[in-house]
Formats: structure tokens, C-alpha cells, sequence
């Protein structure tokens, strides 16, 4: 990734040093951890629900890591990445 902001960097005529690319790659990443754990908690929540659609059940393998995948997804980390309307109709017990 350090490279590919020293490219921008340089094709944009503007020399940038490494502390600065250092610090355009931690802002630009910062968020990339809980979006991808996000987007993998979607994916396995629709599949549980999607299976329960479609066969009336969920098998116990797949109804343990939906439930994993709700609860990770009601962790403060992940809440505070949504508008503050939704925020306040979470209920964490």
C-alpha cells in the first residue's frame, strides 16, 4: 500500500515523505477491519436466515456462527460505525 501512495503521490507532481505516506495509509485503512468484519458477519447472517427460508431450519453448525455473527455485529466497535438514529434503538444485554 506504501507504494501505491508514493505513486499518487509522485503522478500528482507532489513529493511526499515517508512519515506523511505513513499517515495517508493508517487514515485510509483505519476502517478496513470492521468493514470487513462487518461484511462477513452479513454474509453469515443471510445465510442462516436464507437457509431457515428455504429448508424451515437451520442446521446447529450454521445457527452457532449466525448467532456469533448478531453478537459480534452489537459490539460498541462496530455500533459506533452507524448514524447516531440507529444507535439508539440498540438494546445490548
Amino acid at each position: 500500500m506504501l507504494e501505491h501512495f508514493k505513486k499518487i503521490g509522485e503522478s500528482s507532481g507532489k513529493q511526499i515523505d515517508e512519515a506523511q505516506l505513513r499517515e495517508i495509509m493508517a487514515a485510509a485503512s483505519s476502517n478496513m477491519g470492521g468493514s470487513l468484519l462487518l461484511g462477513i458477519d452479513n454474509a453469515i447472517i443471510a445465510v442462516g436466515f436464507g437457509q431457515f427460508v428455504i429448508e424451515g431450519k437451520i442446521d446447529e453448525d450454521v445457527m452457532a456462527m449466525t448467532k456469533t455473527a448478531i453478537n459480534r455485529e452489537l459490539l460498541p466497535i462496530l455500533i459506533d460505525k452507524w448514524d447516531g438514529e440507529y444507535k439508539k434503538h440498540v438494546r445490548i444485554s
